[in-house]
């Protein structure tokens, strides 16, 4: 199929909707005895709701038990779609899988803690494919297990159901109240009819790294995906943290407003927090010393919090010493009106579980584009906070470890308001730490589209690659999209030369992504061509993208089309991974470095151009080669040296590395531990097209060498299978 606009909408093409989606809903005996009206009323919701529950209801003794029940259903009953986790179901905390998270790079070996260093992941129980070892159960937390991705496993994530964690922020038995209520709440939610035309967005403090441009383009995107909301009678706001220092109440009211459905948070977070706001930006001489003041205190009491008088006293020395300043600059430091009103000046930037439990959030839904805010095994965790209110949230999407920012969370979100359910949008998200929160079968209505359109197309033809097919010609951005990601997911690298069609003419920028995205996965010589073109897309984040991805390919090829980016783009996060992907690529040896010409540009853009490029030459050669490699040649070196060194390679994949990394990886002279750090960090560099064929012996021999160590063994078939797999998700490379 080409890319042409028919006058025939597809997009109403009503698939047969065959038997009842099926939906699993598991239950420890415990919170079930103390809920059964309520988890009955649900189900019965459930049914109602055109679905086919089946309950799972005992004293689970491990996350195994679960998954064992799940593969046997969906085998038993292949029109399994998804499935709900009740109460205090086992939860599994992956470890040597952070190739499937879109930022955790946590040193486990550094950082004792396994709670700390290990992922809690659902992909667990929705990805029955992927294979692991069980490591432990946690001696602080029962709830825990420990689990480590094994080397002969998928190393991607692709989900054959949804899943979702009906579970409360308080560990105490009102957890049970909490619950109850909860379904009581979701099943009445079930026979209501509520179109989404009713959502606020926030941009927060450093999410866009203040880039105008980039919150623009999300907004242009979004606006693609939510058109209703920009019909007469709808309401959308966006916020943008400058917009006031009082936007955290201006949020909690709004939040508040009882026809709100969505509210999607962009922002930083911590488990039971959002940070909102950064300090104001002093407008006086006055108010900048003010600001000073306020950031010399703020740290000087978490040096003393954290370890002691003595470090606290250093850090206000330095402080004083690096910028000159009296005594009077630090009156009132340990002073209890001081610090409660420094206490009260940075409550108001950010929203705390606290905040939310003293409101009744009516978002139907939030989306929690924030680190840590749906870590659901921890007390006051704040996604949790939100559904478990008496308002009318009944789910949220939230990360259970950090995230990295602004890498198209909103990706497919236009089925939201077309009218599938939560979970069936969130089965094509494929990071390890994203979560629903809450009921993943809710959805809105929609007077154009029944949900039970959706359940027949994803259930029962979801392998229809006939019907996707023609899905391709909809005139429904959304699901054209949607159809691009499953006809690449049906035929693969068959339809190269179609997504490169998609990408040069489809008018979406969602979809134009959506194609660029999974040619990133195909790694076809096709892709490596396109990225010049990507790379000059009216989509600030497909440029953006296009030139992380030049990065991780580290091919010279590409230092023109970065070097015309690097101080000419318009978005400031544009020509910052530019100016990253030029620090790889141009590291060498020689001593001249590349100079840029442009026939249109001016003569003093091209002077400031070729200054920058001067200036990142010597700064990468120095960092590679006087740093990073040649540090490395010292034989004197700790194991704890030569890891801080070799974990670089991780996120930045100098092509000159490879070499080295293999050297670390095969020499018998290296302790195995540092020869499994050498290995892993080859998996990183699977955009580059050259390291798979560099490393695939090398690889191969170790993993079946039978006097190899074990341990180097796995971490070689491992990053033998992730080179060979491409990315997870290649938004993230």
């Amino acid at each position: 199929s080409g890319c042409s606009r028919t006058a025939v909408k597809n997009d109403k093409l009503t698939p047969e909707t065959g038997e009842k989606p099926g939906i699993l809903v598991f239950i420890d005996d415990k919170t079930h005895e103390l809920v059964r009206e309520e988890l009955t009323a649900y189900l019965e919701a459930l049914r109602y709701d055109g679905m086919k529950p089946t309950l799972f209801s005992k004293a689970w003794e491990n996350p195994g038990e679960i998954k064992d029940s799940i593969i046997a259903m969906i085998v038993r009953d292949p029109a399994t779609e998804g499935a709900v986790f009740v109460g205090d179901i086992p939860i599994p905390m992956i470890r040597d899988a952070q190739h499937l998270s879109s930022a955790f790079k946590m040193d486990p070996v550094q950082f004792k803690d396994m709670q700390r260093s290990s992922i809690a992941s659902d992909r667990f129980y929705d990805d029955p494919d992927l294979r692991f070892d069980f490591i432990s159960q946690d001696t602080s937390d029962s709830r825990l297990f420990y689990y480590s991705l094994r080397a002969d496993s998928p190393q991607r994530i692709e989900k054959d159901i949804y899943s979702g964690r009906i579970i409360s922020p308080r560990l105490s038995d009102e957890k049970y109240e909490d619950i109850a209520a909860y379904l009581k709440k979701a099943a009445d939610a079930k026979y209501e009819t509520n179109p989404l035309d009713h959502a606020i967005t926030f941009a927060g403090h450093g999410y866009h790294s203040e880039s105008l441009s980039a919150w623009e383009d999300q907004l242009y995107m979004l606006k693609e995906q939510f058109p209703q909301l920009y019909l007469p009678g709808a309401y959308l706001k966006n916020y943008y943290h400058t917009m006031s220092q009082d936007l955290k109440s201006i949020l909690l009211d709004e939040l508040q407003h009882p026809d709100l459905d969505l509210a999607v948070f962009h922002c930083h977070g911590g488990y039971d927090t959002q940070y909102l706001l950064g300090l104001e930006t002093p407008q006086s001489p006055t108010m900048a010393a003010e600001y000073i003041q306020r950031h010399f205190r703020s740290k000087i009491r978490t040096a003393r919090e954290r370890y002691g008088e003595e470090k606290a006293e250093e850090s206000r020395k330095y402080y004083q010493d690096k910028y000159h300043v009296k005594d009077e600059w630090f009156e009132g430091l340990y002073d209890p009106e001081s610090i409660r009103e420094d206490s009260l000046y940075y409550a108001a930037m950010d929203i705390y579980s606290s905040d939310i439990e003293k409101t009744d959030p009516m978002a139907r839904m939030v989306v929690f584009d924030e680190c840590y805010n749906g870590q659901f095994f921890m007390e006051n965790y704040i996604s949790g906070t939100y559904i478990m209110e008496e308002g009318a949230t009944l789910v949220g999407v939230a990360n259970t470890v950090n995230v990295k920012q602004d890498i198209w969370p909103n990706e497919l979100i236009g089925m939201i308001p077309r009218g599938a359910r939560v979970g069936q949008w969130h089965q094509f998200n494929t990071y390890l730490e994203n979560h629903v929160i809450g009921d993943p079968t809710f959805h809105f209505s929609n007077q154009y589209r029944e949900t039970a359109w959706w359940d027949g197309l994803l259930t029962h033809h979801k392998n229809n690659v006939e019907l996707w097919e023609q899905l391709l010609e909809s005139e429904d951005l959304t699901l054209r999209g949607l159809a691009v990601r499953k006809v690449f997911e049906l035929e693969g690298a068959e339809r190269n030369a179609f997504l490169v069609q998609i990408f040069l003419e489809d008018p979406s920028e969602n979809v134009r992504l959506q194609a660029l995205k999974c040619l990133a996965i195909l790694r076809t010589p096709e892709f490596y061509d396109l990225l010049e073109k990507a790379a000059q897309d009216p989509s600030e984040l497909i440029r953006r993208i296009s030139m992380n991805m030049m990065s991780a390919t580290g091919q010279e090829r590409y230092l023109p089309v970065l070097a015309g980016a690097v101080e000419s783009d318009v978005s400031k996060r544009v020509r910052f991974a530019a100016r990253g992907a030029l620090e790889i690529i141009l590291a060498d040896e020689e001593e001249s470095c590349y100079t840029y010409r442009d026939d249109i540009k001016t003569d003093h853009e091209l002077a400031r151009i070729n200054e920058t490029l001067q200036r990142l030459d010597r700064s990468s050669n120095r960092r590679l080669y006087d740093d990073l490699l040649k540090s490395l040649e010292d034989t004197t070196l700790t194991d704890k040296q030569k890891n801080r060194q070799l974990r670089v390679f991780r996120n930045y994949p100098f092509p000159e590395a490879i070499p080295v990394l293999l050297k670390f990886g095969t020499s018998s002279e290296e302790s195995d531990y540092i020869r499994t750090v050498a290995l892993e960090a080859l998996g990183w560099y699977h955009l580059n097209p050259v390291a798979p064929a560099e490393t695939e012996e090398a690889l191969l021999k170790l993993s079946t060498d039978p006097h190899t160590p074990e341990a180097i063994r796995k971490e070689a078939l491992k990053s033998y299978n992730r080179l060979k797999e491409g990315a997870n998700n290649p938004i993230t490379p």
